[in-house]
């Protein structure tokens, strides 16, 4: 994991702002065992929801869903996995996707509309991440794994598409309020994994209240040099 920290001073008050490009971790559910013609799909967990602890640790449960687009090279097909008793459902015959390469592409949780613009899905970032629901929803993972011919079994180590900001205060911000200046609006592109901010309209993002007193937001991957004037990253 990477954290590039970011030091503002303010009267009387030091502000640490870290910006975490998160990575994998080595949480996992897999499919049962391949052997008769269906795929091994193991998802490599990364921190999947923001929210559950500062540094973004969680894992799956009953009922989650992952997107997964199957590129054969020449036609791309869309399923939908779900987490159920530790095992993803349904499986799938490798021969429903040819025998040749193919090219995995899994984002989580799953996009409405997803299958019918995977190249340039429409995505616009939630400014109220102040809680569970909304934080948690907004952090969107991607895998993406080429499958050889003849191979049945593939991992998918999930990243995260977005950056995670961290705000500290101190001294502690004792019901401190802290908004988040960003632009929100991009492009998705679910089979590659490659984020593109559209748009040059900048929005206050109300983060999550960590148990420890810190904050946290999501934002698109973007160039910090906007940030360095005018109105800045953040508001107290």
């Amino acid at each position: 994991m990477m954290k590039k920290p970011i030091y503002r001073f303010l009267p009387g008050l030091l502000l640490l702002v870290a910006v975490w490009a998160m990575s994998a971790c080595t949480e996992r559910i897999e499919t049962p065992s391949a052997g008769d013609g269906y795929l091994d799909l193991e998802f490599l967990q990364a921190e999947t929801r923001a929210v559950i602890s500062p540094d973004g640790s969680g894992s799956f449960s009953d009922g989650d869903r992952v997107g997964l687009f199957i590129d054969n090279g020449s036609a791309v097909q869309y399923r939908e996995l779900t987490c159920q008793g530790g095992v993803w459902t349904p499986r799938l015959k490798r021969s429903e996707f040819g025998t040749g390469r193919l090219t995995l592409s899994a984002h989580y949780p799953v996009q409405t509309g997803s299958p019918q613009s995977a190249g340039q899905y429409t995505y616009v970032l939630p400014t109220d991440q102040s809680n569970e629901t909304t934080l948690s929803s907004a952090d969107i993972l991607f895998a993406r794994v080429e499958l050889p011919e003849g191979s049945y079994r593939a991992q998918l180590p999930f990243e995260h598409l977005f950056h995670r900001l961290q705000v500290e205060l101190s001294p502690a911000g004792n019901g401190a309020a802290v908004s988040v200046r960003s632009i929100s609006s991009g492009t998705l592109n679910l089979l590659t994994g490659e984020v593109t901010v559209t748009g040059t309209q900048y929005r206050w993002i109300t983060p999550y209240t960590q148990s420890d007193g810190s904050f946290t937001a999501l934002v698109l991957p973007q160039s910090a040099e906007p940030y360095r004037s005018g109105e800045g990253l953040l508001k107290l």
